[in-house]
Formats: structure tokens, sequence, C-alpha cells
């Protein structure tokens, strides 16, 4: 699907991405903030130090589930749209904190300032849409930086401030950077016409957050918890388990969107996509194609499943790029590899 700007734009593009490194220098920098006052956490916000350290490990956190969301929501919706929504989620959460002095409202705004990381990877796709080509590797390698960059100017920023004013300062500065940032991406950056069909996959969204947090508490908690609980193993394992799962399950739907074309065609039945689509469709075929005509029909059988596994990949590559005639000559020699072994599992 092409994309094409919603309306002619003289701007030179580096004003776009300096208005995008801005928001991701700003994003970054609320990450490190806290720590020069980490110490005084408990006393500030009138808790116990193992429940003040969550207001750092909320914030990671929820960056970690806010990046592939916040991709997926672009590709739904638009870019420019999503990093309209990031930045405004770095302005409630800032002013969430900036307005507070107990744990719960800090871990809130603190969480929404994580999610807010999804500017980053989302700044760097929409950059590969309105930059031309000898500025793209120069523009993305910027906004790469922010991360680095925008962390270590927030050390020595927050220690400045905490030193001789307010905490709550710290908060009400990056609100302001936010708001800047927000009007920056809604007047400078382009909106590109780039929102494509589909839906967004919610189940699998909560499947994701679920296995990283989990996995992620696990790790970050393994000091305070011990290394040898059964808490902190507890968590990796079954977070590990999440992620194992999820990979599976995006790894099916993948192959049965990529493969439905060829059922269309006729070259797969609507039935063999269905199997090639789950784990436990491939296994149940397996038992079937054994069962049916021994171990040379099982091996007729995952020889299938692997060509067809390949021709899914290499169908989500065409779709991403324009096929050239070696992957059209993959394509039908794959397509000739399923009518083959397809013959050989059925006994044909």
């Amino acid at each position: 699907m092409s994309s094409t700007p919603a309306s002619s734009d003289s701007r030179h593009p580096m004003v776009a991405v300096v208005a995008l490194c801005f928001g991701g220098l700003s994003a970054a920098l609320t990450q490190t903030m806290v720590i020069p006052i980490q110490s005084e956490l408990p006393e500030l916000l009138h808790t116990s130090g193992s429940n003040a350290g969550w207001v750092i490990t909320a914030t990671l956190l929820a960056a970690a589930v806010s990046m592939p969301v916040a991709g997926r929501l672009a590709d739904l919706y638009g870019k420019q749209r999503v990093l309209v929504v990031n930045a405004a989620l770095l302005v409630v959460g800032s002013l969430v904190v900036a307005l507070t002095s107990s744990l719960v409202p800090v871990l809130a705004g603190r969480a929404l300032q994580g999610f807010a990381m999804g500017f980053i990877p989302v700044g760097i796709s929409l950059m590969r849409e309105f930059t031309p080509p000898h500025l793209t590797g120069t523009a993305i390698a910027s906004m790469s930086a922010t991360l680095g960059v925008g962390g270590a100017i927030g050390l020595p920023l927050a220690a400045w401030i905490a030193d001789g004013h307010d905490w709550h300062l710290m908060f009400w500065f990056s609100a302001g950077l936010a708001l800047l940032v927000m009007l920056a991406t809604i007047v400078l950056v382009p909106h590109i016409h780039d929102a494509q069909p589909g839906r967004f996959d919610t189940a699998g969204a909560l499947g994701l957050a679920v296995g990283l947090v989990t996995f992620l508490v696990g790790v970050s908690k393994g000091n305070d918890w011990g290394w040898h609980s059964t808490t902190t193993w507890g968590c990796i394992t079954a977070g590990l388990l999440v992620l194992v799962v999820w990979v599976r399950r995006r790894e099916g739907r993948l192959i049965g969107r990529y493969l439905s074309p060829y059922a269309d065609a006729g070259w797969l039945a609507p039935s063999e996509v269905t199997m090639l689509s789950t784990m436990s469709g491939r296994r149940a075929a397996r038992v079937w194609a054994r069962s049916r005509g021994g171990r040379s029909a099982l091996r007729a059988m995952e020889s299938f499943q692997d060509a067809a596994s390949e021709l899914a990949l290499l169908r989500g590559r065409m779709h991403h790029s324009a096929a050239d005639h070696r992957a059209l000559e993959s394509e039908r020699s794959l397509l000739e590899t399923l009518t083959v072994r397809r013959q050989a599992f059925l006994g044909g």
C-alpha cells in the first residue's frame, strides 16, 4: 500500500526529523529521571523501599510492552496519529506524578510515561516514509541515539533540579517538554496516509504484555527477592512460557494470513490452511498421516508442512517488497513441492 502525504508540505524533511528526535529525547529522558532521588523515594512517597523500587520498574515494564503495541497501532491508524497519542501519554503521566506524593498515583503516572516510549520505534518507522534516501540513514541514526542521549541527560538534569528544588519540579519540567513534543508532532510532522486495513489482536497484545511483564518482574526483582527464590524463578519461567505460546500463536496467524491467497487460488484446501496455522493442527495431521501410510507418509506430511511454512515466509517477504524473478521462481517451486508431497502422504 503506497504512502502519500496528507497534503503538500514545502518544509524541509529535516524539520520533521528534528521534531521527532526531540520527542524521542524527551521520552527517553523520563526513564532515568527518578534515579537521582531513588534512595529518597520511600520517605517522599511514605512507603517501603521495596514498594518504592516499583517507581522505576513500572516505567521499564510499560516501555517494554508499549513498543510492539504502538507499532501495530501505527500500522492500523497511521504513524503520526500514534505519535501524538504517545506524546499525550507523556504529558498526562508527567502531570499525574507532578500532582501527587502517594505511591499508587506515582506508579500510574510512571507507567504512562513508560507507554510513551512507543514514540521512538514509530518515529523511526515514519522517518523512512518522508525522508529522501540520502537522509534516511542519518535521520534513523539520530532518532536511535536519543535513547542513550536522553537517558544520559536525564540523570544530571534531575539531580540538579532535585538538589535545590522540590522533586515534583522534575515532572512539571517533563510535562512542559512533552507538551512541546505533542504540538511539534501535530504541526511539524507530516501526516502520511499509511494506515492499513486490519484489526488489533487484543488477545495477542495481552499475551505479550503478560509474558514480558512477568519475565521482566522476575529479572528486575531478583536481587530483592533472591536469585534462589521460587518467586523469582517462577516469574521468569512463567513469563518465558507465555512468550513461547505467544510466538507460536503469532507464527500460526501469520502463516494462515499468507497462505490464504493460495487457498483462494486452489493450490491449498482451506482445511489445509487451518491445519498449518496451529501447532495442534500440524501435530494431528502428522499423527493422521502416520496412521494412514506409516513412516513414509509421515515424512511426506512433515515435508509438506515445512514447504508450506517456507512458502508463507516467502509470501510475507513478497508482501512487504516487490517480488523479483527469483522470488517468483521460488514460489512456483514450493507450490510444486506441496503438490508432490500431498500426493505422497495421501498415497496417490
